[in-house]
This record gives structure tokens, sequence and C-alpha cells, in this order.
């Protein structure tokens, strides 16, 4: 549907019937809602969440999806449950695609607070795949670097890209 999502807006009751399948997709995974599979402590059910969130981007209200990716930086900053590696490729992932913008003051500032809690120490601690985790938070570190944010966290993150250029040199 959201493939064709041109043609079919314009076919009566396109919206409500995209809610319903919607809805319906939901019941049989499980999930009652995108913020239920965030907060699972499963990552397979957040993962889903994720990939759906992303998936309808154009049909989900934008303030939807930073109130959805508020929730995800706040599990990582948690160290909330399995997946913490997932949620942080994710989030980069997400900058790259543009769904996290530098108008999204909220996102931003938790993606420093990202970026300063966590140092290998804490990948390996949780763990977390570290190959996975090191380069998603060194792309996140270019990134805000690149549009003038500065902190320990951020340059923590730079020069263990540098150094460590076994966990991070798959760009």
């Amino acid at each position: 549907m959201n493939y064709y999502k041109r043609r079919l807006a314009k076919v009566a009751d396109y919206e409500s019937l995209y809610a319903l399948i919607s809805q319906t997709f939901y019941e049989v995974s499980g999930l009652r809602n995108i913020e239920d599979g965030l907060l699972s402590p499963y990552e397979e059910e957040m993962i889903q969440s994720i990939q759906f969130m992303y998936q309808n981007r154009d049909v989900l209200m934008r303030k939807d999806i930073v109130f959805n990716l508020d929730m995800l930086i706040k599990r990582v900053l948690l160290k909330n449950g399995d997946g913490l590696d997932t949620c942080i490729a994710y989030l980069s992932y997400f900058l790259r695609e543009r769904l996290i913008t530098m108008d999204d003051s909220q996102l931003i500032d938790g993606l420093m607070r990202i970026v300063e809690r966590y140092t290998k120490e804490d990948v390996l601690e949780c763990n977390m795949d570290l190959v996975l985790t090191t380069r998603s938070l060194g792309k996140i570190a270019e990134f805000l670097k690149d549009k003038g944010q500065n902190s320990t966290g951020i340059d923590y993150w730079l020069d263990f890209k540098k150094k460590s250029r076994f966990y991070s040199n798959f760009d």
C-alpha cells in the first residue's frame, strides 16, 4: 500500500482502510501499537516496531515519529532491555536517511547524551555487538560534529574510530 500510496490516496476511504490494516497487523503480530514494541523487553518486537515506523514514515505524522524516536533514544540511555546495539544502529541509519534532522532538537540532545554516556567498556558491559555499535556511534558522532556540535563524547568516538580501525573501518 505504501508503494502505491499516490494512486491509492485518491480512492475513497484510503486513510481509514490503511489505519485498519495497520491495526490488524499489530494485532496479528502481538503488538498493540508502535510504542508497545519499542518498550518491549524482546528485541524482535522492538525491531518490528522500528521497521513498521520506518516503512510507514510517509503516512505517520511527524510528531508521532519524533515521539517514537525519542522513546527509542530513552531506551538506549536507560540501557533498557535487549537490542541496544540494534537501537543505536537504527538511530545512525535514521540520521543518514534524514529521519532525524538538526531541527529535531530533543532528538539531537538525546543523541548527544548517547555518545556522552557510552564508551567501549559500556558496549562490552551491555553485551552489545562491538563492531556494529562502535561503528554506529562513530557515525553518529561524525554527523553531530559535521553539524557543529562539540562534546567529549563526540571526541571520544571520533578518536576511537581513528585508533580502532578494526572495529570501525567498514564505512
